[in-house]
């Protein structure tokens, strides 16, 4: 008896399970007349895998079929907030996975200046780290030295040597406060930018600062200029008699109110030393001579000197 074969598959209709069906003898997975091919080998028919041609995912899921999850980390590439690194990695709980760390340790997110630098890594907080017109490495709003390299120091003071007033010493350090560093000041201890008599010599090195002497002329090499040279005088001596007494006061009043006589010795006449011959001056005579012996005049006194007050009053020269 002839048995029956419709898809001519070799295996009776009675035994086949798809007899109509040449290239199965049971439904299997997908059916019979659907073949249970397995296109990207991953153990799933492509009948119901989603993804037929991705050996590595059956649904789409978020990113859809061919976007794999590179890293293993369980976050797909497209929404991998750092791809390559373990997205749950995260030492300091910043949001950001310590493979895609700007800076370590400290808050990638907390940006204060928007300079896209971390403040925790910030080599200039308040500028923009980028900007360095100079390429010294140092950014511009945080530039000591600008058009210069910073970085260049060769005397160790902090101040770089494109900037530096005074190479080869600390910058730093000027004892008297006169601007000038001590190690390029020319008068230590003393202003080397004042000029009192403005003669172009600096007081500091000006051998009468009170005149204009811009030869700094001095004879005897005493070191005063010779504009200068002053004659010795007692404070309170009026009339230059060699003695401070009640003839000075009377010759302040003399010259002063009465119009007679003539002071010999201005700075002489200034008894208190204010730099002017007033009633203040006679009145102080009186206090010293009559009333207060104990306030004594200012130097030179009671032996002869060199007024060490600076004013405008006529130096003795008698």
């Amino acid at each position: 008896m002839y048995a029956q074969d419709a898809d001519g598959d070799g295996v009776p209709d009675a035994s086949d399970n798809c007899p109509n069906d040449p290239a199965k003898t049971d439904p299997g997975v997908c059916g019979c007349g659907t073949p249970d091919t397995d296109s990207d080998s991953d153990g799933t028919s492509d009948c119901v895998d989603n993804c037929p041609s991705d050996p590595g995912k059956t649904d789409p899921g978020t990113c859809g079929c061919g976007t794999p999850d590179t890293d293993s980390d369980g976050n797909a590439d497209c929404v991998d907030i750092c791809p390559g690194f373990d997205d749950t990695a995260d030492a300091d709980s910043d949001g950001v996975p310590d493979g895609c760390h700007i800076c370590a340790n400290s808050d990638d997110m907390v940006d204060t200046d928007s300079e896209s630098v971390p403040d925790g890594c910030d080599a200039c907080p308040g500028g923009d780290d980028s900007a360095d017109a100079d390429n010294d490495g140092v950014a511009d709003f945080c530039d000591i030295c600008a058009g210069g390299d910073d970085n260049d120091d060769a005397d160790s003071d902090s101040v770089p040597d494109f900037c530096d007033v005074c190479p080869g010493g600390d910058d730093n350090t000027d004892t008297d406060n006169d601007g000038v560093a001590d190690f390029c000041d020319a008068c230590p201890g003393f202003d080397d930018g004042i000029d009192t008599d403005g003669d172009g010599i600096l007081n500091d090195v000006d051998n009468c600062i009170r005149e204009r002497n811009p030869l700094q002329e001095d004879i005897n090499m005493d070191g005063v200029g010779d504009i200068c040279q002053e004659t010795p005088f007692i404070r309170g001596d009026s009339n230059t008699s060699g003695v401070f007494d009640i003839s000075d006061i009377i010759h302040l009043l003399n010259v002063l109110f009465r119009g007679v006589g003539i002071f010999l010795c201005e700075d002489a006449s200034d008894t208190n030393d204010d730099g002017r011959v007033d009633i203040s001056d006679i009145l102080f005579g009186i206090t010293f001579q009559f009333l207060d012996g104990s306030a004594v005049p200012p130097p030179p006194y009671p032996n002869p000197g060199i007024d060490p007050t600076l004013d405008d009053l006529e130096r003795c020269q008698l």
